[in-house]
C-alpha cells in the first residue's frame, strides 16, 4: 500500500527494486460517490525509458508500468503528499530498475 487510509501519500516515497521486463501495477483509490475516475491522477513515470506505463485498466483507476532499462523512475501523480500544494507533483514510489 501506498498511501493512508486518509488519502494522503506517504513521505519519503517507498521504494522497490524491479529486473529489466519485470511489470507493477499501481492501482488509485476510486473518487467518491457519484463522481467519477479516482481520488488522485494515474502517475505518470518520469523516465519512460526505465519505467514505461504499459496500459490502464479497471475503469482508468489501475497503470500498469514495465522496467525496460537500468535506472531511476519515480511514479508521481498530482495532489496527496502531506505539506505540499494539491497542485503539485507528488512521488508515490521510487522504482530502481536492474539488469
Amino acid at each position: 500500500m501506498l498511501g493512508s487510509c486518509g488519502g494522503v501519500f506517504y513521505l519519503p516515497a517507498p521504494a522497490v527494486t524491479l529486473s529489466i521486463g519485470q511489470e507493477i501495477d499501481v492501482h488509485m483509490t476510486p473518487a467518491g460517490p457519484g463522481a467519477s475516475g479516482t481520488e488522485y491522477p494515474l502517475p505518470m513515470s518520469t523516465s519512460s525509458q526505465v519505467l514505461a506505463r504499459t496500459s490502464i485498466t479497471d475503469a482508468n483507476s489501475t497503470a500498469s508500468f514495465q522496467a525496460r532499462s537500468n535506472g531511476l523512475a519515480q511514479l508521481e501523480t498530482l495532489g496527496g503528499c502531506p505539506s505540499k500544494s494539491s497542485s503539485s507533483d507528488c512521488t508515490i514510489l521510487s522504482v530502481i530498475v536492474i539488469g
